[in-house]
């Protein structure tokens, strides 16, 4: 075990440190008497327990799901007209866009020539 003085420990302490690392003791003295030790750390394994009495679950969570709830768990988020029956009672014109809804339209709402003639008539 290497002894230094304190004034040369707080000038070389990234020294040292590199030193502890590499397995290294270095004591620390004042007036010829060691005060402290520089060692390395124990290194911190992986903490297990840490929940151990503070989560608590009900018997049947990991029991196996019901037909029922399991055809919920995977079925589709939000039902398809083929898989919702309410649509296929009503109109078929329902499920389909028609022609007269604006969304059906392939023409654009202004065309360009109209916004130039708006654009001009602006100025």
């Amino acid at each position: 075990m290497r002894t230094i003085n304190v004034q040369d420990a707080k000038t070389h302490l990234s020294r040292l440190l590199r030193d502890v690392e590499a397995g290294e003791e270095i004591a620390i003295a004042r007036n010829g008497h060691v005060i402290a030790r520089l060692v390395r750390a124990a290194p911190r394994g992986p903490q297990l327990g840490g929940w151990e009495g503070r989560v608590t679950w009900d018997e049947d969570a990991f029991a196996p799901m019901t037909d029922r709830a399991l055809a919920q768990w995977e079925g589709p988020i939000f039902p398809t007209p083929e898989t919702s029956s309410s649509t296929s009672a009503s109109s078929p014109s329902a499920s389909s866009p028609s022609a007269s809804s604006p969304s059906a339209s392939s023409e654009p709402l202004s065309s360009p020539s109209a916004r130039g003639d708006r654009a001009s008539a602006e100025r």
